[in-house]
């Protein structure tokens, strides 16, 4: 069996990543002790998710899939922003969430459309490189509610649930985000590679 690092340090993420992968030995950043941060310079997810997938395969032994994700969400009335730079649009989460809703203060419920966006890299040594994209399509509330999840997801209002993600349970939030989505595409991968190949 092989072994997959998924290249965070999220404990958010982790724990989501955790809930859906099975029959693997999965590892975070933080389990393996890694605490370096390669430098995330591109202009799409694609190419921030790649930039840490192959600093993470240079790193360490080739034993391991490499699994790293970019996510951000995207404002429409923000031009797209603050997309790739969404971890660090502010210090932490509370301050992200304030630092949004002011600068859209001013802007209708009507053209409040946002979404997140995830991307993975998998990349595994003598292997070709594997992109998916997902999203999850929504609306920027008008204040906080509810205090489940982490990031925007306070202020994120899901469209498929008609719920704030700040409302809803781990497993809600599972079945129509961004990730979930993309966590399912890996989990059928892992099927496949279980089925055709007995070491993986």
């Amino acid at each position: 069996m092989k072994k997959i690092l998924f290249a965070t340090h999220s404990k958010g993420k982790t724990e989501e990543f955790q809930r859906f992968i099975k029959n693997c030995k999965i590892f975070s950043l933080s389990d393996l002790d890694l605490k370096d941060i390669p430098e995330e310079n591109g202009k799409t997810f694609e190419e921030n998710a790649l930039i840490k997938a192959n600093y993470w395969q240079d790193k360490i032994d080739h034993s391991f899939v490499i699994v790293a994700e970019d996510a951000g969400i995207e404002v429409d009335a923000m031009n797209g922003k603050p997309g790739v730079h969404s971890a660090r649009y502010a210090k932490n989460d509370k301050e992200a969430n304030l630092k949004m809703l002011k600068e859209l203060k001013d802007v209708p419920e009507c053209k409040r459309a946002a979404r997140y966006v995830s991307v993975f890299a998998i990349v595994q040594h003598g292997e070709p490189n594997i992109i998916w994209r997902s999203t999850c399509e929504g609306s920027i509330l008008k204040k906080p509610c509810g205090n489940k999840g982490f990031g925007y997801d306070p202020i994120f209002f899901s469209k498929s649930l008609n719920k704030s993600f700040g409302n809803v349970s781990p497993e809600q939030k599972d079945t129509v985000s961004h990730r979930g989505k993309n966590l399912k595409k890996l989990q059928k991968w892992i099927n496949l590679q279980t089925t055709s190949q007995s070491s993986f």
